[in-house]
């Protein structure tokens, strides 16, 4: 049986799922690694999915994004980063780059 297009639904899902990939890939690839601190580019990284991401929601309010998202996407990302770097090296004992 020939299988049915894509709803806009699935695309949007798909879209979704690439950005993702891309921003990982980003992540990987461009911040980490190359001299930048593991802290200030996991910073970067997630603040930016966070913002990218919350653009691309279904909700037009949600999409909005004021001075209260992006510091509220700020704050998450540098505790985010902060956490993971602390736990890595001092729990871990892994050295982060």
């Amino acid at each position: 049986a020939p299988k049915a297009p894509a709803s806009h639904v699935d695309r949007e899902q798909r879209r979704r799922i690439w950005i993702v990939a891309g921003l990982c890939s980003g992540y990987c690839v461009v911040l980490v690694g190359h001299g930048l601190p593991f802290w200030i580019a996991s910073t970067v990284y997630v603040t930016g999915s966070i913002l990218i991401l919350q653009r691309l929601s279904r909700d037009p309010l949600d999409r909005a994004l004021g001075a209260r998202a992006w510091a509220k996407a700020l704050v998450i990302g540098f505790l985010a980063s902060v956490i993971t770097q602390v736990v890595f090296q001092e729990v871990f004992l892994v050295r982060l780059p």
